[in-house]
């Protein structure tokens, strides 16, 4: 994740139709929101898990 990136930005980065979209497909691969990762890089930049 590069700085300041929103769920948003990363989708239309990766071409994906909308970021509704690149969210589903996100989540049903890893198991959790791209928001989460988002949320939790901006706390802890060497760890972008996150912890459940």
């Amino acid at each position: 994740k590069q700085q300041g990136n929103s769920v948003g930005e990363v989708a239309d980065t990766l071409n994906f139709f909308d970021s509704f979209h690149f969210s589903k497909a996100f989540k049903h691969k890893f198991g959790y929101a791209p928001s989460a990762v988002l949320k939790n890089t901006d706390q802890h930049p060497t760890d972008a898990s996150p912890h459940n």
